[in-house]
């Protein structure tokens, strides 16, 4: 299930992102199966660790403790952007995140994105400054798309407001030109220095001091 910056993205907010966030099934028989297919895919830890570790709860009990792991990172070598971060704990157990889930298509694969109640739930309790900004703009989401919308209420005008407009209430956008949108955006981000937040190989966020 999508979660963090890109679900944000889903659900309408226009913002950055350099990696993609899930909250997966931790049971032995699910996770390993989410694994071997990141492992087909090419992707291989961040960490010095074997991936398969990663469906052993002592040893996610262990990197939580003793390293401080939040999230289990997984990176592609041939493409750099390409990261993926599995939740070793999530703060909202898996099967409460998808019974409140949206069904979204990107092409033909139908993808799991975690509902805006979740996502802003989840950002509260990591409650970093980009996570405070999010919560803003899913809480404006929510009032958005209330019954009480109306066309005075939609953002018209400069071509960013148009742009949102569209994103938000998803007139002419499906998820797949949002990902394109998402893309470009990363291409201009890069180009411009506009780099995300480096992570030791724990997948540990490091502080300005620290990077």
């Amino acid at each position: 299930m999508v979660v963090g910056g890109l679900a944000v993205v889903f659900h309408g907010h226009a913002r950055l992102t350099a990696d993609v966030d899930l909250v997966i099934d931790l049971s032995p028989g699910e996770a390993v199966k989410t694994i071997a297919a990141l492992e087909r895919l090419g992707m291989v830890p961040r960490a010095p660790v074997a991936a398969r570790d990663f469906v052993d709860p002592e040893q996610r009990r262990v990197w939580i403790e003793e390293k401080g792991m939040t999230v289990f990172s997984m990176r592609d070598p041939r493409r750099p952007l390409v990261e993926i971060d599995l939740f070793v704990d999530p703060p909202i157990p898996f099967d409460d995140l998808a019974s409140r889930a949206e069904r979204r298509m990107v092409g033909a694969q139908p993808v799991l994105v975690a509902s805006i109640v979740d996502l802003i739930a989840m950002k509260r309790i990591a409650a970093r400054p980009k996570d405070t900004q999010d919560i803003v703009a899913l809480e404006a989401i929510l009032k958005r798309k209330g019954p009480a919308m109306t066309e005075r209420e939609k953002p018209v005008g400069s071509w960013e407001e148009d742009a949102e407009r569209k994103l938000v209430i998803g007139l002419e956008v499906d998820d797949a030109e949002r990902l394109r949108w998402l893309e470009e955006m990363l291409v201009i981000a890069f180009a411009a220095g506009a780099l995300p937040r480096r992570r030791d190989a724990w997948g540990k966020e490091l502080e300005p001091d620290e990077e």
